[in-house]
């Protein structure tokens, strides 16, 4: 979904008819209102989108956070629904994974591509070194995009897992495919994990106002071998 930043009110209004006491209480604790107005539609949207996957009304979903913070449905049933969010300027992605199993993990990542004069400098501090290697070796022209093509498939990844910054960036190493493949990843000893169980998307998008250009990716972990994630993407209007 792509906020134009000045709904009007009867859209901010749905939204937060459709909010929680603990969610009405956390808008709140932001001080400028582009940031409150971008929390309750996103709240919204989740509510909204996850009712296109159940016979549940929005304002019904029941949400809590895990220990480190990751937002995970509690109700109003035991559904096989997973769903994870993400945001960058304007663009807000959703991702809604059904049937899911119970060591099933999704993650998604969104990032406005803007310029970084210290993009390899951050590449260099953060990235596996496999990361770093491969970035230097673009044309200097695409080497901004690439270094977020990298971010967002290593946060989709630590977003999946949920975990946050608990585990090391430089402890997997995303490798980045020919054209028409998917993306993988390999772990070293600091972050155990098995890359047969990870699947990768990426996405290009850019908001409704036609300004900024985007990178998104999805992760999800927990699939059988060899499986294929098929990501079938949406556009969302928040007054649908």
């Amino acid at each position: 979904m792509s906020l134009t930043g000045d709904e009007p009110p009867e859209v901010t209004e749905r939204c937060r008819a459709l909010l929680a006491a603990d969610e009405l209480a956390a808008e709140q604790r932001f001080q400028r209102e582009e940031l409150r107005r971008r929390w309750r539609c996103t709240r919204a949207m989740v509510r909204m989108v996850l009712s296109n996957y159940a016979d549940v009304a929005p304002e019904d979903w029941r949400f809590r956070r895990t220990s480190l913070g990751k937002p995970e449905l509690v109700g109003p049933a035991d559904l096989p629904l997973t769903f994870n969010l993400a945001h960058s300027g304007r663009m807000i992605l959703c991702g809604v994974e059904g049937n899911v199993g119970q060591k099933a993990m999704l993650g998604v990542d969104i990032e406005r591509v803007r310029r970084r004069e210290r993009h390899l400098a951050l590449a260099r501090r953060f990235f596996a070194p496999d990361e770093v290697a491969w970035l230097e070796s673009q044309p200097p022209g695409q080497q901004q995009e690439s270094f977020f093509r990298i971010w967002t498939l290593k946060e989709a990844y630590l977003k999946a897992r949920g975990t946050g910054l608990a585990l090391p960036l430089k402890g997997f190493s995303i490798r980045i495919a020919a054209e028409g493949e998917s993306p993988s990843v390999e772990f070293t000893e600091r972050c155990p994990d098995d890359p047969r169980r990870w699947q990768f998307v990426e996405l290009r998008e850019r908001d409704s106002a036609g300004v900024d250009d985007y990178r998104a990716a999805v992760a999800r972990g927990g699939a059988e071998p060899g499986r294929t994630l098929t990501v079938h993407r949406r556009e969302f209007a928040i007054h649908e």
